[in-house]
């Protein structure tokens, strides 16, 4: 009998921490769905998985610098990832990171039917293990988002370089 109690329990626990979870973003605000939009897109880059790299693209997303659209930016990651040259041989680690400083961030959001945001943001790839040292790579990144059905997506990105080449 204590045995199905602690059974019931845990299931009880379980659907309540499942229920959290689903409840949770929706207490957020926009501009913190959209950092952590980012941030997981720039993890997903700095670990090398291409797809999880374009979830936050909505399915007509296009990019004006490249002109590549969702399919087409993961086809170019995956190829990237996958050059020996750009990884790590222990760890599997991408060897040119990137990341955003907070300083160098901006999202504006604008309310209406569908909501839309614009992201601004200066880009850094550096060498792995030397996230301070001098870029070697930095671009001026802008995004347009859309909110649809509670998520946000880019619908269109651009980039201007600043400094350096792309390394990889």
């Amino acid at each position: 009998m204590l045995d199905r109690k602690i059974l019931i329990g845990g299931v009880l626990v379980a659907v309540a921490i499942f229920i959290a979870y689903l409840i949770y973003p929706t207490f957020l605000s926009d501009e913190t769905l959209i950092r952590r939009l980012l941030e997981g897109t720039v993890e997903s880059f700095n670990h090398r998985r291409a797809g999880s790299c374009v979830t936050a693209l909505a399915d007509d997303y296009r990019d004006a610098s490249t002109r590549l659209d969702k399919s087409q930016l993961r086809a170019v990651l995956t190829s990237v990832f996958l050059r020996k040259q750009n990884f790590d041989a222990e760890d599997g680690l991408f060897l040119y990171p990137a990341r955003i400083p907070e300083e160098h961030l901006t999202i504006t959001i604008q309310e209406g039917s569908p909501p839309t945001a614009e992201v601004r943001a200066k880009v850094l790839f550096h060498r792995l293990g030397d996230p301070e040292g001098a870029p070697l790579w930095e671009v001026d990144a802008t995004a347009e988002l859309t909110k649809a059905s509670g998520e946000w997506l880019v619908a269109r990105s651009r980039f201007r370089e600043l400094k350096g080449r792309p390394p990889f």
